[in-house]
């Protein structure tokens, strides 16, 4: 090729089709235009809707309120506070709580319990109750001492009083059990 001093002849313009942009910009424009018109239906039309449906749901809420009397909701109030501070009472006895369902695995269906006082620090339970006859009683005792969960126990009193022994037992646990 001779030397020109004409540089486009001498590097020729690369050629984009003619329509090729505009088709790009539409093509923009137009998905710039929905998201528009999506933003605007959703800001002016989806949120009065959802403001509409929230003051809906306060008036009912509100006049719900108002068809219960002030006295069952002052009991509902106690209640509630009565069970929220038995919830905190028991979840803070845990290492005394255990001792119950073991002491009711080790009881004869012919004895019941009046009274029990644990002492963790001992760990002892003693028990008052009330057995069928002696031999009730006597069966209860030797259920005691042949679980593996008790240490030793003593029988402190016992009197027969209206066909009925009442008793009181001190049980001592091993250590494990109070254990947490």
């Amino acid at each position: 090729m001779p030397y020109t001093r004409d540089m486009t002849d001498q590097f020729p313009r690369e050629r984009l089709p003619v329509g090729w942009p505009w088709r790009l910009f539409t093509f923009t424009l137009i998905l710039f235009a929905l998201a528009f018109l999506v933003y605007l239906g959703l800001s002016f039309g989806y949120k009065a809707f959802l403001n509409k449906s929230i003051d809906n749901l306060n008036s009912t809420l509100n006049s719900l309120s108002f068809q219960v009397a002030p006295t069952e909701r002052e009991g509902f109030i106690t209640f509630y506070s009565q069970l929220s501070n038995l919830q905190k009472l028991l979840a803070s006895h845990i290492v005394s709580s255990k001792v119950f369902p073991i002491l009711s695995g080790l009881t004869d269906q012919r004895v019941s319990y009046s009274t029990l006082n644990v002492s963790i620090v001992d760990r002892t339970v003693t028990v008052d109750g009330v057995a069928k006859d002696y031999a009730a009683l006597a069966s209860q005792l030797a259920i005691y001492e042949q679980s593996p969960e008790v240490e030793k126990v003593i029988l402190q009193n016992s009197a027969l009083t209206n066909k009925a022994v009442r008793f009181t037992a001190q049980v001592t646990f091993k250590d494990e059990i109070f254990h947490l």
